[in-house]
């Protein structure tokens, strides 16, 4: 049973979570563009002396940079969410303002409990005990929030982190099969295929996004590490609103 006694006032934690999705689809605009990607394509040519077809994907990494500041701001809003939580917990449990009040930063296990003990008193012992079985059901995600609280706190103090983009391949499909064209992941523009055939068959791309500067055993996927952060946030904000008194 909460300790609460009147509903909980979430309202400040799910603005900060609207915001954070605003500011990654922005991020997604702003590094592929509307409808069809604009970071890369593949370009088309006739080579009159040698009178060959030649195909060349090009990356546009420039995209990549101009949304640097995007992606950190959507990082320190859901960091701010989680934040947000514990305060609207603390407020209502008749606590009043304590600037060094934050979610418990370490997500894994022993270091959760130790961070969630420090705020019990503020919190109260059955939300935090809502919260810790939250924080278990959810565990999967842990990982992907502290990505998410890397990317936020090295964009506050130290630098924004980028996003970079690699085309692995370039993937034909050919008569019910696939021809495959391996590239370079650091080229901006690569010829994959010079020939006297004009391809006429569609082609994919095998691209692979990846944030730089992330520990090795953190994901580096961007679409990986939001979606899963935003499932993690949600599943906190969803149990203590099944918790609490409506």
């Amino acid at each position: 049973m909460s300790q609460v006694s009147c509903p909980l006032d979430l309202s400040d934690a799910k603005a900060l979570l609207t915001r954070a999705r605003r500011h990654y689809d922005e991020y997604k605009k702003a590094v592929h563009g509307e409808g069809l990607s604009t970071l890369w394509e593949i370009k088309e040519s006739f080579d009159r002396t040698s009178n060959e077809w030649t195909y060349r994907v090009i990356v546009n990494r420039a995209r990549l940079i101009d949304a640097k500041p995007i992606l950190s701001d959507a990082a320190s809003n859901i960091i701010s969410t989680l934040d947000h939580v514990v305060g609207a917990i603390a407020r209502n449990n008749g606590q009043s303002r304590d600037t060094g009040l934050h979610f418990p930063r370490d997500l894994r296990d022993e270091q959760f409990a130790t961070g969630l003990a420090k705020i019990e008193d503020k919190i109260g012992a059955d939300m935090a005990g809502v919260l810790a079985v939250a924080r278990r059901k959810f565990r999967l995600e842990a990982n992907h929030v502290h990505a998410v609280r890397q990317i936020a706190n090295s964009g506050k103090h130290w630098e924004l982190m980028v996003c970079d983009a690699g085309v692995d391949a370039v993937i034909l499909n050919e008569d019910g099969r696939q021809r495959v064209f391996e590239t370079p992941r650091d080229a901006d523009s690569y010829e994959f295929y010079r020939g006297p055939q004009r391809i006429t068959n569609g082609m994919h791309l095998w691209v692979i996004l990846k944030i730089e500067g992330l520990g090795q055993d953190l994901p580096n996927t961007p679409d990986s590490i939001f979606e899963c952060a935003f499932r993690f946030v949600d599943g906190i904000m969803t149990a203590l609103e099944h918790t609490a008194p409506s």
